[in-house]
């Protein structure tokens, strides 16, 4: 399974690329998408997407999968939904299925990381640093590679996941 994974932000976004064979994640490609903020809103987003489907044409991943992104201010929250928006519709487009949307709790807790805020930041850092080989990196980059490495749990924790079932309507009383 390829992996593309992101940590999407209005301005800087980091990407990564693992492939998962018997289990076994590699790195095979990780990067960073800039989007000057001198450029409206419009020509950022239309950036953003064309660089985006670049990307995924280039690595044809099996999914998709992005950090749920940390919305504090409202302008910035309008422009984080509409790039999780772009990352939806490609990575339903290209790959069938809608991208994994995947909690930083989430992916601390798969990578064994018990504290929080940006000593967690630095910490996943170190977990990815360690595992992948790399050099140190802008957060943006560690926190994609995290993401695409915890994709197969999440994956297969949904897929273990019984059903929900439907609750049935009470039938009014008279």
């Amino acid at each position: 399974m390829i992996v593309f994974a992101l940590d999407a932000a209005a301005v800087r976004t980091g990407w990564a690329v693992l492939s998962f064979e018997e289990g076994s994640p590699t790195l095979v490609d990780y990067g960073a998408m800039e989007l000057p903020k001198t450029m409206k809103i419009g020509e950022r987003l239309a950036l953003f997407r064309s660089t985006l489907l670049d990307l995924i044409n280039e690595y044809e991943p099996d999914r998709v999968s992005v950090e749920e992104p940390y919305i504090r201010f409202f302008k910035t929250s309008m422009v984080l939904v509409k790039v999780a928006g772009i990352v939806d519709h490609l990575a339903y487009e290209t790959t069938g299925k809608e991208a994994l949307v995947i909690h930083p709790s989430t992916v601390r807790s798969q990578l064994g990381v018990k504290t929080k805020g940006d000593v967690a930041k630095a910490d996943v850092a170190k977990k990815v640093v360690a595992r992948f080989g790399i050099q140190e990196t802008e957060f943006d980059e560690t926190d994609a590679i995290a993401v695409g490495w915890v994709t197969p749990a999440i994956i297969r924790r949904k897929e273990c996941q019984k059903p929900k079932r439907k609750r049935k309507k009470k039938a009014p009383k008279d």
